[in-house]
């Protein structure tokens, strides 16, 4: 019977990822991915993931809200720089990079360091020194070599303040709060023994492994995290431990990303829609580090910054590139005011006990209080009984 049910549920995920795939609209590795471009000034965007990653996908969000082609104009280049593991294919990146991008921009956002260390020197050398803003995840940037081989080691690596020191560029860090996320999984679930924790090859997925085993070592002792990595183990082990039922409820997922390489032709394709999915098939309450859709139900929530804060520290600094400023006088800032975001509904759903729901947590479509459900019938009803008091004080 166990068995039926989780072929019926890998059925219902393949067969919704498929539809996901489809209308993904997924980014050749080796090629752009734009919108139209104005004859005149613009301003580029270089997003160092894959067009579809939720990351990046917020992002573009915010600036697309922001300049709106009334006002601005604004080119998106989805450079997927996962697959770049040599200098030979950098080189190669380069060199599509300029062919699909001709004219001088008049600034430049980058989102994810990694594109930054692959490309800013090639482009001052064609463009000259252009305002820049870099939006990292680590606050830091690494060797090539890491970048190439997926790889994060701390001694390889200097602060993104130091990074963009003698250029035109200033950097935003959005982190992850990996400890925080730890404690409010733990907080919902006290006899909680064990984080799945679901990532992929790119290097900020190593670096965050590195984290989650940092902060399991202090936060989480008695605790363990199984780590599952795209490229090291396929997609059916992902669904047989998604699908495994846990009696003690002590299971939980942190869900960070999925993205895969599918050959097509000569090139490659990458998806990430896996996060669309996974609530609706894991057996286990799925968190995230970041908004991957928790208002949607695409988990049921995080420790991390809001979109809103995001975006009340990012479009200052976004004016300020496309006003032309020296964004080198700019120093790095963060983005730091976390809270626990939770869906009520997908909450509700997945543990029963209210008692463990944090009372400092944001709850997302969660139901009207009584105030907010009957302040209409309250306020009339306080009219009301205002009124003869009113007219005996006339009298």
């Amino acid at each position: 019977m166990i068995r039926n049910i989780i072929n019926l549920k890998a059925i219902i995920l393949y067969f919704g990822l498929i539809l996901c795939l489809i209308a993904g609209m997924p980014t050749p590795a080796y090629g752009s991915s734009s919108y139209p471009v104005k004859e005149e000034s613009y301003v580029l965007v270089i997003n160092s993931y894959v067009d579809g990653e939720r990351w990046s996908g917020n992002l573009l969000n915010m600036i697309s809200k922001f300049a709106t082609p009334e006002e601005y104009t604004l080119r998106i280049d989805h450079i997927s720089v996962m697959l770049v593991d040599t200098p030979e294919k950098l080189k190669e990146k380069q060199e599509v990079f300029f062919e699909a991008n001709k004219k001088k921009p008049d600034g430049i956002i980058y989102l994810g360091v990694n594109g930054w260390a692959f490309m800013r020197d090639k482009i001052r050398e064609k463009w000259g020194d252009i305002p820049t803003l870099v939006c990292s995840e680590t606050g830091e940037m690494a060797e090539n070599e890491c970048y190439f081989n997926q790889r994060h080691s701390s001694d390889r690596v200097i602060p993104l303040q130091e990074a963009v020191k003698g250029y035109n560029a200033t950097g935003l860090v959005i982190p992850y709060y990996v400890k925080g996320s730890i404690d409010l999984v733990k907080e919902l679930i006290p006899g909680l023994k064990r984080l799945i924790f679901i990532s992929d090859r790119r290097y900020v997925s190593t670096w965050l492994r590195d984290e989650m085993e940092k902060h399991m070592e202090t936060s989480f002792p008695e605790g363990k995290v199984d780590f599952y990595t795209e490229g090291s183990c396929s997609m059916d082990s992902l669904m047989a431990v998604l699908s495994e039922k846990d009696p003690h409820r002590a299971t939980a997922v942190m869900y960070y990303s999925w993205i895969t390489e599918k050959p097509f032709l000569n090139h490659s394709l990458l998806y990430s829609t896996l996060y669309q999915g996974i609530n609706g098939i894991s057996r286990h309450p799925v968190f995230s580090l970041y908004d991957m859709g928790v208002e949607e139900g695409y988990t049921i929530g995080g420790y991390y910054n809001s979109s809103k804060t995001i975006e009340t520290a990012l479009i200052p600094l976004l004016q300020q590139v496309y006003n032309g400023e020296d964004m080198g006088k700019i120093p790095v800032s963060t983005v730091d005011d976390p809270h626990k975001y939770l869906n009520y509904v997908s909450l509700m759903s997945a543990m029963s006990n209210e008692d463990n729901f944090p009372h400092d947590a944001i709850y997302l479509n969660a139901p009207p209080s009584f105030l907010e459900k009957y302040w209409m019938p309250l306020l009339l009803s306080l009219i009301h009984i205002s009124e003869p008091t009113r007219h005996a004080q006339i009298s």
